[in-house]
């Protein structure tokens, strides 16, 4: 279908697409000035805000084919989790790592964290 405009909201500085599934499913950031905010979006859908964990930073970026999303949220103290959301609705579940870049089809999830001991 080309390209297509996926939406902004106001006061944005700037957004960008991060991840898309066969199923046209799409997650992206958008940054507002006083925090970085996730969204997603699907063909029949209008943008959502992914929910985060208090802090001012959401960053949802890796989508499997089952819609599963995974990436990383900041708290209230402004430390950075791994988190991944089941559905676009869902809250975040806490990952044991620093930040998830991808994950594949049967939940394995990529990321990075602190070194071991």
């Amino acid at each position: 279908a080309g390209m297509r405009f996926l939406g902004i909201i106001d006061g944005s500085l700037y957004a960008e697409a991060r991840a898309i599934n066969d199923a046209g499913q799409i997650v992206g950031i958008d940054q507002i000035g006083t925090a970085d905010l996730s969204f997603y979006t699907a063909p029949s859908t209008g943008l959502k805000f992914l929910k985060g964990l208090g802090g001012n930073t959401v960053y949802g970026v890796a989508i499997n084919q089952q819609g599963v999303i995974v990436g990383s949220s900041s708290d209230s103290t402004g430390v950075d989790h791994a988190v991944m959301w089941s559905t676009p609705a869902s809250q975040p579940t806490v990952l044991p790592l620093s930040g998830a870049y991808g994950l594949n089809n049967v939940g394995q999830v990529v990321g990075y964290g602190p070194a071991a001991p």
